[in-house]
Parts: C-alpha cells; structure tokens; sequence
C-alpha cells in the first residue's frame, strides 16, 4: 500500500477529486459519458456528502487524537495507512485511500476541527 499512497500524496487535491469522481461510475450505464469537470464534481461532491461519516471514524482514532492533543509527529504514509485503518468499514464505492490522503493532505488537525465526539 505505501507506493500506491507515495503515488497519490503529492498528487493537487483537484486531481484526487478526479480520481475519487472515476470511481463513481453512474449506475445503469456501460459507458461513463462524463468529462473530467463532472467527475471531479462527483468526486467533490460524494466527499463532502460522506465528510462528518469520515470525521466520525478518523476523528475518534488514536492516531488523530495523539496528533490533535500531543501534536505527534507521524509519517505521511503512516497518517495515511492510519486514517484507512479508521476508515475502511464506512467508506464504500471509493477506494479509502484515497479518501485518506485527501484527509491527511487537508491536515488532521484542520479535518476534525469543527467534529465532535457523538456528532453524526
């Protein structure tokens, strides 16, 4: 898993959006017919409506709440293969390392800034 997440870390978030919009094929068509513009909407789209489920799992982690309290420092790759860890059971039709590198770009401490334990 670390080459695949050393392949997308670096990647602008834009093109993370494509990615995660690629994996969104729409339902009930054999051909995607949608442009690059209208998978990274997807894409935005699908993360912001699943944001709080994300926040839930990788803001209650150990990992997040040791960055967050001791400012610990952690390995990209680790932050990445931990918030997957957190969130491989909730996120589904996207591969969740993905999902993770686009959290641990945006920053751990930024992501669960405005979560609270017990939200949904």
């Amino acid at each position: 898993m670390s080459n695949e997440i050393l392949d997308l870390i670096d990647l602008p978030e834009d093109e993370l959006m494509l990615l995660i919009g690629e994996e969104l094929k729409p339902r009930g068509f054999a051909l995607d017919q949608r442009d690059d513009d209208q998978k990274k909407k997807d894409g935005q789209s699908w993360f912001k409506r699943n944001r709080k489920r994300i926040q839930n799992e990788v803001c209650a982690s150990d990992v997040a709440q040791n960055v967050i309290a001791d400012g610990r420092a952690f390995s990209r790759v680790e932050l990445v293969a931990a918030v997957v860890d957190a969130i491989s059971l909730v996120v589904t039709g996207v591969t969740p390392a993905l999902i993770a590198v686009v959290v641990v770009r945006r920053g751990l401490v930024e992501f669960c800034a405005d979560w609270s334990a017990g939200t949904s």
